[in-house]
């Protein structure tokens, strides 16, 4: 079937289930990354490690707002 050939409710919902894959892959990804960064804390030292923590913490929050296009959460 070409592309041309669907109708736009087709096309709706092929762009949905793109999206929620996407969603569901970047929440699969920050949960194995939250979990890494718990298991390193105590492996890198408690100073290095709380510093490392707020890195990784800040960047996935910054990923997060980039990629669901919003700001801070009201």
């Amino acid at each position: 079937m070409n592309s041309d050939d669907r109708t736009p409710s087709e096309r709706i919902q092929d762009t949905a289930q793109t999206g929620m894959f996407v969603m569901m892959a970047m929440m699969a990804i920050c949960c194995i990354a939250v979990l890494a960064l718990v298991a390193l804390i105590p492996l890198l030292g408690w100073p290095v490690g709380v510093v490392t923590a707020a890195a990784v913490g800040a960047a996935m929050m910054y990923a997060h707002m980039k990629f669901m296009n919003h700001g801070a959460h009201h």
